[in-house]
């Protein structure tokens, strides 16, 4: 029979015991667990798939006993100690309160499995935006969800840190794109190319992290700091990446040698444009400048913690010291129709864009913003955000790929207002190096659609609109 026992944050280590939750994880759920927690409801036996997976291809094999079945801790940050309080007539109320779950195992060490923590869930988070899922947990029949980012521990005997960070990438897509196959941690272990044992397990290499990812269906790409020309260039790279909604694996230096995993996942609130250092008019400043840091997802502390822009190491969440510089570099998991590199396009596409057609104002600075996104949820939130602008009508009209960059510009008073005055839509699966690779050109009062595919002697098409400011796209990370 399944127990569910409600109990305040601070007495569930007395019932579920030291095989499940030993003194150090005790400690580290006392103390970043926000006090806004009320009641944990503890589920027991859970089925955990990834748990399982690992327990009957290694666990089981081993003299010590193992429990098969899991432990699952609910974060409620209303306070009831019976669980025939949750009904379906009380569900709404419950699920306003509901900040995800935690599984823990039977590992001996690192016991905390699968878990998805909404942000607000612990002390210290690291607010911003953050690319987050619907996860949706069953409790007697009722159904609740939350928003957060798949994480786990490593036990670091099966799993590493870089098949965590594998593993929770390839569980957000899946969880969120049907087209993905999903893949327990066992899985991770076993879809790359090794020729030693793999259990116990050494981690994975750079390599073998991107060859998970191809068996994935997905096309990753490595990019590396030490070969771009500055490191600016390279945090640009990594930022137009996160901006874009695509958790991707940061490469950490340890010691001055590439030796450790997270999921880069998100950014923190940006700062305001009139912080930055004076540039003259006619210059065109990256987001990303504003960013004051990034946030990842590490197995080794509780997720959601701060990698600090710059050289200047501070102590962060839990004690560790990342910075932008301890980047040795990323694995990117691209879709198999993204293929216009960020590189070409910031090199290559958009300065042809910029000096010849997009005639921004040269009286003023301007913030560009870029990102990826799919063309149908571009089209979606235009047609519910610009409705009624010409521009929209038409744009609704343009044949576009299924993946698009979008680039948009704005000045400083129109980023504070989350506007731009300016936008380029890029085609995806252009050539690198094509100077037409824009679909859409639209400034105030003007659209330009290129239309070269057809027999026109013209390749471009303008009409005149009345556009207005244009509001950011902002459906690929989720404020929190």
């Amino acid at each position: 029979m399944i127990q569910y026992i409600a109990k305040p944050r601070r007495a569930i280590a007395e019932v579920v015991g030291s095989v499940f939750l030993p003194p150090d994880e005790t400690s580290i759920l006392e103390a970043y667990i926000s006090p806004a927690v009320l009641t944990v409801l503890i589920e027991y036996p859970y089925v955990d798939r990834d748990h399982r997976s690992t327990y009957y291809n290694n666990l089981a094999m081993r003299h010590a006993f193992h429990d098969r079945d899991c432990v699952r801790l609910h974060l409620f940050t209303n306070q009831f100690a019976a669980i025939d309080r949750l009904t379906p007539e009380t569900l709404p109320e419950f699920q306003k309160s509901y900040w995800g779950y935690i599984v823990l195992r039977d590992t001996r060490t690192k016991t905390i499995g699968r878990s998805y923590i909404h942000p607000h869930a612990l002390v210290h988070r690291s607010t911003g935006f953050l690319t987050l899922q619907n996860e949706h947990a069953h409790i007697r029949g009722l159904e609740f969800s939350v928003l957060a980012y798949p994480w786990m521990e490593q036990d670091a005997n099966i799993s590493r840190c870089a098949h965590v960070t594998t593993w929770a990438i390839i569980r957000y897509f899946s969880q969120k794109y049907s087209f993905y196959p999903e893949r327990t941690l066992h899985e991770v272990t076993e879809l790359f190319d090794s020729q030693t044992r793999r259990k116990p397990s050494n981690g994975m290499t750079i390599p073998q992290m991107a060859e998970v990812f191809r068996e994935t269906r997905f096309h990753p790409q490595v990019y590396v700091q030490e070969a771009f020309r500055d490191p600016q260039t390279f945090l640009r790279l990594v930022c137009t990446v996160i901006e874009s909604g695509i958790p991707c694996v940061g490469i950490i230096l340890i010691d001055g040698k590439p030796q450790h995993a997270v999921s880069l996942i998100g950014h923190g609130p940006l700062r305001s444009p009139a912080e930055l250092s004076p540039a003259q008019p006619g210059t065109i400043v990256d987001s990303c400048s504003l960013y004051t840091y990034l946030i990842a997802s590490d197995d080794n502390y509780l997720p959601y913690t701060q990698i600090v822009k710059g050289h200047n190491l501070r102590t962060n969440l839990h004690g560790n010291v990342y910075s932008s510089q301890d980047l040795y570099g990323i694995i990117v998991p691209y879709s198999e129709k993204m293929f216009l590199d960020a590189i070409w396009l910031h090199d290559t596409s958009l300065p042809a864009v910029q000096d010849h057609l997009l005639r921004l104002p040269n009286d003023r600075v301007y913030i560009r913003r870029c990102l990826l996104t799919s063309s149908r949820s571009f089209k979606r939130s235009i047609a519910h955000h610009c409705h009624g602008a010409a521009a929209t009508a038409v744009l609704l009209s343009v044949e576009m790929p299924k993946f698009i960059w979008l680039v948009e510009y704005s000045s400083a008073e129109e980023f504070g207002k989350q506007l731009a005055s300016h936008r380029v839509i890029v085609d995806s699966t252009a050539m690198n190096g094509d100077p037409l690779a824009f679909l859409a050109i639209q400034r105030p009062n003007e659209l330009v659609i290129n239309v070269a595919k057809t027999d026109r002697a013209n390749p471009f098409q303008a009409c005149t609109v009345d556009s207005g400011k244009l509001p950011l796209y902002t459906h690929n990370l989720e404020a929190a």
